[in-house]
């Protein structure tokens, strides 16, 4: 595919919109990179690059691993590009125009380990309540699971011999999702204090006073409890436990797409954005 008027759109930048060198040259990259996917798709004109293409060049960048702030500029630029080819009538139909962009992610909160220890050891699991808090919170943080995904696991989803949970998966496939061992003994003395009020392995694993499975609601109150007993001045919630085991993970050395399967994510970017200081950047042992 040729370049077309690239080179007459950067004079125009240049001299109407005295865009500076240094831009020019970001948007010529920005530009020829997507003359060069579609000329690999077997596209030979620009007029060929429909909204579906671009779209379809949008999910290639993420799963090459481009961040969303640079899958936004790219598209920025084409968009330019493409509403200036229309008005100049080389294009007809602007496929640029209603596409949707990808919304920049908001920056990740984390707890310190600290903070996080704090949090879990407050608990007293000397009574069910608190071996069933301490197993929640431990729980929350070892495995990265969701409040909605918590709320639902029975006894029998829990494997103590392998510590993991095992969640239904896509088809018939089961997911497995680790935790560690502070996890794993939390867990076992909550279940074991629990055996005369559970009533089978279908039983609902985290319950209230009334045998009831604990709501959305309860679940959040039961983290900001502690967390407020434990001194953090965080608004600290299940997501919050869940985002700092993936940045905790990555920092300690975790593989990316280890971590990626623990949160389950669906792409690589959701991953991506946890990783606040660069993987391998420290040494120690990975959080438990």
């Amino acid at each position: 595919m040729k370049e077309g008027s690239i080179e007459e759109y950067l004079l125009y930048l240049q001299e109407q919109k005295h865009s500076s060198l240094s831009t020019l040259q970001g948007y010529r990259c920005d530009l020829d990179q997507l003359l060069l996917w579609a000329e690999n798709r077997g596209l030979r004109s620009l007029g060929e690059i429909s909204s579906t293409e671009l779209e379809a060049w949008m999910e290639d960048m993420d799963r090459e691993g481009r961040a969303p702030r640079t899958i936004k500029r790219k598209f920025t630029t084409v968009k330019g590009y493409f509403s200036w080819l229309q008005e100049k009538g080389i294009l007809r139909i602007n496929a640029a125009l209603n596409l949707q962009l990808p919304e920049e992610e908001e920056k990740v909160r984390v707890l310190s380990l600290e903070e996080i220890s704090a949090i879990l050891n407050d608990p007293d699991p000397s009574d069910w309540q608190g071996a069933r808090d301490k197993a929640l919170l431990e729980l929350l943080y070892g495995s990265g699971l969701k409040t909605s995904q918590v709320i639902s696991l029975q006894v029998r989803d829990i494997d103590l011999q392998v510590s993991c949970v095992i969640m239904p998966g896509e088809g018939e496939h089961e997911r497995i999702v680790p935790f560690g061992d502070r996890a794993r003994k939390a867990l076992l003395r909550y279940i074991s204090m629990m055996r005369n009020r559970f009533s089978g392995p279908d039983q609902i694993l985290f319950i209230s006073r009334e045998g009831q499975a604990l709501s959305r609601q309860s679940i959040w109150k039961i983290v900001k409890k502690h967390a407020e007993n434990a001194g953090i001045r965080k608004n600290v919630s299940p997501g919050l436990l869940r985002s700092s085991l993936a940045v905790h993970l990555l920092e300690y050395g975790a593989d990316p797409e280890s971590v990626r399967d623990i949160l389950g994510h669906g792409s690589a970017a959701s991953t991506r954005r946890y990783d606040l200081t660069g993987k391998g950047r420290r040494r120690g042992p990975t959080p438990k």
